[in-house]
């Protein structure tokens, strides 16, 4: 399926490069973004192991810089095609109580490697609206690691969650100019994503803990509000704003592995009806040249 995607992709880009009725313009940056993941597993990490004693639950993870490049073939004044991909790593810890004959504190870090590409097909319909069809992948991978918050000599248990999702996106753009070379620009999105979660866990006592296989559908938007600055001396465009994706998550079918209902209180997982929430201030530097 991904490579239909990508030779979909290469052929459209193939025929608006091709045409020779149009000027070629070609621009090419980098974007930063600051932002805040509040991720669908989040709750779930909340309820690795079921609280019975009262005590609170810890989970935090730290905003974090992503960082990636733009490139955008724009024909004429009709058709442009954009790609854009981000890369950026995260942090996060959660402090759990787990009681079964005692009350234990379980002390857990995670690493989290995130990828975010965005492939558009912008169509200008009037001088100041456009319409877009896109193609979104995200990619983010995970590594885990728990151990007695008192008693750090006693066995690790690790855990690695891998996520791939792919999917489509349409909507609206809007430019609202205030002079010649400085605008206010609108982009609303909705998307929709095919995700697999794969979901494993070693524990150095030589237990053979579950694993899992997620299929889930998301649905969503992603929209953004930016202003942009044209300095005409340089050929360079300046754009800073806010940036916001939101993903309500469904689960569609999970294979278990290893998997022993007696142990379903330590090893629960659900992901239907999780929020996925992305957002934060970006800005983003870009300069223009023709073909």
């Amino acid at each position: 399926m991904k490579n239909k995607i990508l030779q979909l992709i290469t052929v459209i880009a193939a025929i608006l490069i091709s045409a020779k009725a149009f000027s070629l313009d070609l621009n090419v940056g980098a974007t930063l973004w600051y932002a805040n993941w509040e991720p669908h597993w989040e709750q779930e990490f909340r309820d690795i192991f079921h609280d019975q004693s009262g005590e609170t639950t810890h989970f935090k993870m730290d905003d974090t810089y992503l960082i990636g490049p733009i490139v955008s073939f724009r024909l004429g004044d009709t058709f442009s095609l954009t790609a854009n991909m981000l890369y950026g790593q995260y942090t996060a810890s959660c402090v759990k109580m787990w009681y079964e004959t005692s009350t234990k504190s379980i002390y857990s870090t995670m690493d989290i490697t995130k990828y975010d590409t965005d492939i558009i097909l912008n169509y200008r319909a009037f001088a100041y609206v456009q319409f877009f069809v896109g193609l979104k992948l995200q990619h983010y991978n995970l590594s885990e690691t728990q151990r007695g918050l008192y008693d750090i000599s006693s066995g690790a248990i690790s855990r690695d969650l891998l996520s791939n999702s792919y999917g489509p996106g349409l909507g609206v753009g809007l430019t609202i100019p205030f002079d010649e070379n400085f605008a206010m620009l609108l982009n609303i999105a909705g998307i929709y994503l095919r995700t697999k979660v794969e979901d494993s866990w070693q524990e150095n006592s030589g237990a053979n803990p579950p694993s899992y296989i997620y299929t889930l559908n998301a649905y969503g938007i992603n929209n953004s509000l930016s202003l942009a600055y044209f300095l005409p001396s340089y050929n360079i465009t300046l754009l800073t704003g806010f940036r916001y994706q939101y993903l309500k998550y469904k689960q569609a079918d999970v294979q278990k592995t290893n998997y022993n209902p007696a142990d379903e209180i330590r090893f629960d997982r659900d992901y239907n009806n999780q929020n996925d929430i992305f957002g934060g201030i970006n800005i983003s530097v870009i300069y223009s040249f023709s073909l």
